[in-house]
């Protein structure tokens, strides 16, 4: 059994890297002997779910939810075809093997992927909207490590961000964009999990004109060098967030109004 598992998975996961040239896979065609068939329990889910953010980063976290008990039915394989798009420009993808599974349950998989496979941009990491396989395989002789029941984590999207940006994660399986997500199991059978996908935004916050998502002194010496100092000392990514009076103007008033707030936790003019 643990022959055919290792020659089955090695057969997808060679033959899922040339999916921008070759278009769809077939995985019935591509996995030998392997059975396309239900859930073998309740259904599974694979999901999107914003996680941590900053001022030059958001983590977006793919998971699955499995309830797979039985001997045979723990998860060794997975193919997952995401869509990512984002309302603003200067956005990086991390394509590494390191940063999108370390931690995960995929961390010791042997055949980990990252592929990009967006039409007229196979392989950039910085175009929107980005077509991206995850997934991998799990086989040899010495380690296997399958999952089954259980909420996993399964990869990191890990977005490097110049401002505040929506995202939206959603499967090409909800575009007719080639196979649908699917899971191989110990046993090689196969199925097609649920999906949940996410849109995941960074809140400005008022009176945070560096970015570092906190209010405080060094955001009056930020302000400060915006009004007072030389052309290109310190930069404003939007109005709003030094707007503190909504006049749609930043001047010595809302400078006013931050070391207010700051100092004598005095309340937002605009917000009274």
């Amino acid at each position: 059994m643990k022959s055919k598992i290792k020659i089955t998975l090695l057969s997808f996961f060679l033959l899922i890297s040339a999916w921008g040239n070759a278009g769809a896979i077939d995985l019935h065609t591509y996995i030998s002997k392997m059975t396309l068939g239900e859930d073998p329990g309740e259904p599974d889910t694979i999901y999107a779910v914003c996680s941590r953010w900053s001022a030059t980063e958001q983590v977006i976290q793919i998971r699955m939810k499995s309830d797979n008990t039985a001997h045979g039915d723990s998860i060794s394989g997975m193919y997952m075809p995401l869509v990512i798009t984002t309302d603003k420009p200067g956005v990086l993808l991390d394509t590494s093997i390191a940063a999108t599974y370390s931690g995960t349950a995929l961390e010791y998989w042997g055949f980990p992927i990252v592929s990009l496979f967006t039409p007229y941009y196979p392989g950039d990491p910085s175009y929107f909207p980005m077509h991206a396989l995850m997934g991998g395989g799990d086989w040899g002789d010495a380690i296997v490590l399958p999952f089954g029941k259980g909420d996993h984590l399964i990869a990191n999207l890990v977005f490097n961000i110049s401002e505040p940006t929506k995202f939206v994660v959603d499967t090409t399986s909800n575009m007719s964009i080639g196979r649908p997500l699917e899971v191989a199991t110990t046993s090689a059978y196969g199925y097609t999990p649920m999906w949940k996908g996410c849109t995941c935004e960074q809140l400005e916050i008022l009176g945070d004109l560096n970015r570092d998502y906190d209010v405080n002194l060094s955001d009056v010496v930020y302000l400060l060098n915006y009004l007072f100092g030389k052309p290109g000392n310190s930069t404003l990514k939007s109005v709003t967030v030094a707007d503190f009076n909504c006049d749609g103007h930043v001047l010595l008033s809302d400078l006013v109004s931050l070391i207010n707030l700051v100092f004598k936790s005095h309340p937002i003019p605009c917000k009274l």
